[in-house]
């Protein structure tokens, strides 16, 4: 697998590994996902204390 299929999988696999640690923990996630009017993007915004971190 590469290319851009690849890195999406991997970007999946990854949020999913976080969503599980906090839903092992008894946290319901609040996760985001951003992209900009340039399209520059940001996968992973993690919302905790509320604050985005």
């Amino acid at each position: 697998m590469v290319g851009a299929f690849a890195g999406a999988v991997f970007e999946t696999f990854v949020a999913s590994e976080i969503m599980k640690s906090y839903f092992s923990a008894g946290i319901e996630p609040r996760l985001y996902y951003y992209r900009d009017i340039d399209m520059r993007k940001i996968d992973i915004l993690i919302e905790q204390n509320a604050r985005r971190i």
